[in-house]
């Protein structure tokens, strides 16, 4: 694998994993699935790659995706718990 092809994918795998932050941030969850899958793609492709920089830059990118996960979890959990909130209040309502 060429440098240029490296530094490319390096800068995609980047810019999905910011993607995928920012929907975790909007609450937008339909696309991530997606986006996932075509970060995974990336990473198998470049795993093998032997650099430094390369190592440094993934590790960050791996670090900030975990981070992305908790975040969306806690986001999950926090939508399900007023969901249900909300479908408790309108239940009294509409008793009375």
């Amino acid at each position: 694998m060429s440098e240029q092809t490296l530094e490319k994918q390096l800068v995609d795998l980047e810019d999905i994993s910011e993607k995928i932050s920012n929907l975790i941030f909007e609450n937008d969850f339909d696309e991530i699935i997606y986006l996932d899958k075509k970060r995974q793609i990336i990473i198998e492709d470049i795993k093998n790659y032997n650099s430094e920089e390369f190592k440094k830059r993934l590790y960050k990118i791996y670090k900030n995706n975990l981070i992305n996960i908790k975040e969306t979890e806690e986001k999950i959990v926090n939508f399900s718990v007023q969901k249900n909130k909300s479908l408790k209040r309108f239940q009294a309502y509409f008793q009375n």
